[in-house]
C-alpha cells in the first residue's frame, strides 16, 4: 500500500510539471495542500491521529481527482515511465549488468 501511495505521489508530481496538462487542472491538484495548511479543518489537528488522517485523506483524494481530470493518454504515459523505473534487472536475487554488443566484460 505504501508503494502505491508513493507511486501516486510521483505520478502527481510528474503531471504537475507536464506542459500538456492545463493550468486549471494543476490548481485542482494544489487545492488539498491549501486545505491542509489552512486553519480550518473538518477534524482539528490537535486530535492526535484522526486530525492527521483527514489531511492525508484529502491529499490522496485530491491526487486521484487530479489524475482523473488529466487526459488518459498523458496519465498512461507517465504511469508506464514510473513502472519502468520500478522494474529492476534481477535474477535469483543478484543484479547483472547488460553489456552493449562488442563491449568487453570488466574484471573486478
Amino acid at each position: 500500500m505504501f508503494k502505491a501511495i508513493v507511486d501516486q505521489a510521483w505520478l502527481t508530481w510528474k503531471l504537475l510539471f507536464d506542459k500538456r496538462v492545463p493550468t486549471w487542472m494543476k490548481v485542482v491538484a494544489l487545492a488539498p495542500i491549501i486545505y491542509v495548511l489552512s486553519p480550518i479543518d473538518i477534524i482539528p489537528d490537535f486530535i492526535l491521529g484522526f486530525g492527521q488522517l483527514d489531511d492525508i485523506g484529502v491529499i490522496l483524494a485530491g491526487m486521484r481527482l487530479f489524475e482523473s481530470l488529466v487526459p488518459a493518454d498523458i496519465v498512461n504515459e507517465h504511469r508506464a515511465a514510473i513502472q519502468r523505473a520500478n522494474e529492476t534487472n534481477t535474477v535469483e536475487g543478484r543484479n547483472y549488468s547488460v553489456r552493449s554488443e562488442g563491449e568487453k566484460p570488466k574484471r573486478g
